[in-house]
């Protein structure tokens, strides 16, 4: 359990350092957080068996899933150490949610923004009813990531779509 809220508070730091644009720092943080985790799993296994360890299903998916949005947030750094890198989103307080931070407000002239902007605040009251629903202190962080993660993709395809627009309306024009 010691290295599972060590990775947590790796993965806490890494997520701060990502969002302050110090992606380097963010990155080995990340890379720790993978190792401790994978470290926790395996000591799980050792002292537990294999049986045993499926037990704890739901533990172990939780895990699994911490594992996923370190290596989701690595593959964002490294694919885009060759071009400007998104910034992750602001980070979620348990409360309620700045939806101003996710919302662009010039976004009515593009369509792409526009599907962002509705896709974001459906994603946002989804994350809020089950975050409001969660016990686990995991689960919470797990869902946050989680909402992160599809942020950032969402606001990398609104942007990838805005730059084919602005290209062909700059060129095709």
């Amino acid at each position: 359990m010691e290295n599972r809220s060590l990775a947590l508070r790796y993965l806490s730091d890494a997520l701060n350092m990502d969002s302050s644009g110090n992606y380097q720092a963010a990155f080995a943080k990340y890379l720790q957080s993978l190792h401790i985790l994978t470290l926790y799993l395996n000591e799980m296994f050792s002292s537990l068996g294999f049986q045993k360890m499926l037990e704890k299903n739901k533990e172990i998916k939780q895990v699994l899933s911490m594992v996923h949005e370190c290596s989701d947030r690595i593959t964002v750094i490294v694919d885009g150490s060759k071009k400007e890198l998104p910034s992750p989103v602001h980070k979620i307080s348990a409360s309620i949610i700045p939806v101003e931070s996710v919302i662009n407000v010039n976004s009515k002239e593009f369509p792409a923004f526009q599907k962002l902007q509705n896709d974001n605040l459906a994603l946002l009251k989804r994350y809020q009813w089950r975050f409001e629903r969660a016990q686990d202190k995991n689960a919470k962080a797990n869902l946050k990531l989680e909402l992160e993660r599809q942020l950032i993709e969402n606001d990398m395809i609104a942007k990838r779509k805005f730059d084919e627009v602005s290209f062909d309306h700059f060129f095709l024009k």
